[in-house]
Order: C-alpha cells, then structure tokens, then sequence
C-alpha cells in the first residue's frame, strides 16, 4: 500500500503555519503587556514625583499626603499585578516557540522520509533494470550460442 506523503506533508505544514500563528499572537500580547506595564511604571514614578514635591513646601496637607501614598499603593499594586501578566505572558511566547520548533523538526522529519524513501524507489528501479538488462543480454547471448 503506498503512502500519500503529499498529505501528510500538508498536514505538517499546517502544524507548523498553525503554532506559528500563536506564536504571532503571543508575542502580540506579550508586546501589549510590556507596553501597559511601562505606562503604569511612568505613572507610579509621575505620582511619586508629585508626591515628594508635595510635602517639601508650605503647611503639610495630611489628607492630600494620605490620598498621595493610597494612590501610590494602588499603582504599585497595578504594576505589580501587570508584571507578574507580563511574565505569564513571555512563558507563552517560550511555551510557543518550543511547540513551532517541535512543528518544524516533525516536518523536516517527514521531509527526510519521504526522501529517503524517494532514493530507495530510485536505487530499486535502477537495480531492477540492470537486471532485466542483464536478463536481455544473456538471453541474446544464448541465442548467438544456439545459432
């Protein structure tokens, strides 16, 4: 029975087109949450610049100091919380570049059978004509013989 390795080969390939495709949308994200993470890191240092700018003049303002430092927690806390995003982030972009070179090698693979494969039938084919070839010939020889 022969294989239909042109399937199978397409069916790689999709493999691999596939895990590239998330691999594109993982670093798409991973891109989005780099990019939140740097504009909360700006804000945290905007608010702790005003915030040290704020207490170093005139009468202190307890209530403004106290609303300074809970908004400082709270971005700090959104930092944090978009960090740990962004690194859960870059292990799905490892994750997924691990899954396309697994992709690739299975294809390349399949590629290297079919032809090894393709050799063989070659080398068979030849083999098998030499030795109808030789069948000719000795064929013709007895007959030069007989005559």
């Amino acid at each position: 029975m022969a294989t239909n390795w042109s399937v199978l080969i397409r069916v790689r390939e999709h493999e691999r087109d596939r895990q590239r495709q998330r691999l594109a949308q993982a670093l798409t994200l991973l891109r989005d949450r780099e990019a939140a993470c740097e504009t909360a890191r700006h804000a945290l240092h905007q608010a702790l610049a005003e915030a040290r700018s704020a207490g170093t003049t005139g009468l202190l303002d307890v209530r403004r100091l106290t609303a300074h430092r809970e908004h400082i927690h709270r971005l700090q806390t959104t930092l944090e919380q978009c960090e740990a995003s962004r690194s859960e982030a870059s292990e799905q972009v490892d994750t997924e570049r691990g899954l396309l070179l697994t992709a690739e090698q299975r294809l390349e693979q399949l590629e290297r059978l079919v032809e090894q494969q393709r050799q063989a039938a070659a080398a068979q084919a030849a083999k098998r004509q030499q030795h109808e070839l030789e069948e000719v010939w000795q064929s013709t020889r007895a007959i030069d013989r007989a005559a």
